[in-house]
C-alpha cells in the first residue's frame, strides 16, 4: 500500500508542473483571443470611418457642421444661445475647470511647495512663474495681455 502511494505521489510531483503550464498557457491564449477579438472589432469601426470619409455627401455634411461652410449660393445664420453667457464667462469657467482638474492631478507636495512660493507677495509683486492657480489672484494688466 505504502508502494502505491509513494507512486501515486511521485507520478503527481511529476505531472503537475506539465498540467499548470498547461492551464498557464491555455490562460494566456483565451487572453489573446480577447485582445485579437477587441482589435478586430475596433479596425472595423475604423474601416467604417474611412468608408464614411470617402463618401463626398459626408465630407460635406461635415464641413457644414463643423467648419460652418455653405454650399455657393446658400445663406449661413448663426444663432447664439443666451443662456450660454458671453464669451468671457465662457472662458473663465474653462479655465477654472482646467485648474481644477490640474490641482486634483498634482501631487500634494507640489500643491504645498506653489503655495508657499506664492505667499505673501503683493499684487505689485506678484511673480507666478509656474501659473500656480491661485484664489483670488491678481488680474494681468493690459501690458500682460498684449505679451501672451
Amino acid at each position: 500500500m505504502v508502494a502505491v502511494v509513494l507512486t501515486f505521489v511521485v507520478a503527481i510531483v511529476i505531472v503537475w508542473p506539465t498540467v499548470a503550464r498547461y492551464y498557464s498557457s491555455q490562460r494566456e491564449l483565451a487572453a489573446a483571443r480577447a485582445e485579437l477579438t477587441t482589435t478586430e472589432e475596433h479596425i472595423e469601426e475604423l474601416q467604417t470611418e474611412l468608408d464614411l470619409w470617402n463618401d463626398d455627401d459626408f465630407v460635406r455634411s461635415q464641413a457644414r457642421e463643423r467648419l460652418g461652410y455653405v454650399m455657393p449660393g446658400q445663406t449661413l445664420y448663426v444663432v447664439k444661445d443666451p443662456g450660454a453667457g458671453t464669451a468671457q464667462d465662457q472662458r473663465d469657467e474653462r479655465i477654472a475647470e482646467v485648474n481644477r482638474n490640474r490641482r486634483a492631478a498634482t501631487p500634494w507636495y507640489v500643491t504645498m511647495w506653489d503655495s508657499v512660493s506664492v505667499a505673501g507677495q503683493t499684487e505689485a509683486e506678484f511673480d507666478n512663474p509656474n501659473d500656480v492657480p491661485v484664489l483670488n489672484s491678481p488680474e494681468p494688466t493690459a501690458d500682460e495681455d498684449t505679451e501672451n
